[in-house]
């Protein structure tokens, strides 16, 4: 689990090894997660099919402005975060989300029966 980092030129997270800038330095993001519904009724090839359509609709995100049209049509959810600290993320939303671009979705994660949905990384700061 990454609990400190600085950013790099690029705006990638790179872990700090220091002891005293890990307790100084948190990375903060603002999020915006599109969910979409999928009925336990829905047959499995039509799940499929709405989960492709999904992930070909996200990854055209190219800003958080984005995130709210895209939703609109795929018929999905919007919630947003303005402070996610990394450390509230689980390790392996930690990698994801540190190695998406700021603007765009991470890959499309869930299942079935809890939901499907991205995270867009709107922002990522240091407090």
């Amino acid at each position: 689990m990454i609990l400190a980092a600085t950013l790099t030129s690029n705006g990638f997270a790179r872990p700090l090894n220091d002891a005293a800038n890990q307790q100084q330095q948190t990375i903060v993001f603002s999020l915006k997660q599109i969910s979409i519904d999928l009925p336990s009724t829905l047959p499995a090839t039509e799940t499929e099919h709405r989960i492709d359509e999904f992930s070909s609709a996200v990854a055209s995100i190219t800003s958080c402005d984005d995130a709210d049209q895209i939703a609109e049509q795929v018929h999905g959810h919007v919630i947003f975060n303005d402070h996610v600290a990394l450390a509230e993320l689980t390790p392996a939303l930690q990698s994801t989300v540190l190695n998406t671009y700021v603007g765009r979705a991470t890959p499309v994660f869930g299942t079935r029966w809890d939901g499907v949905r991205v995270l867009v990384v709107c922002d990522r700061r240091i407090e």
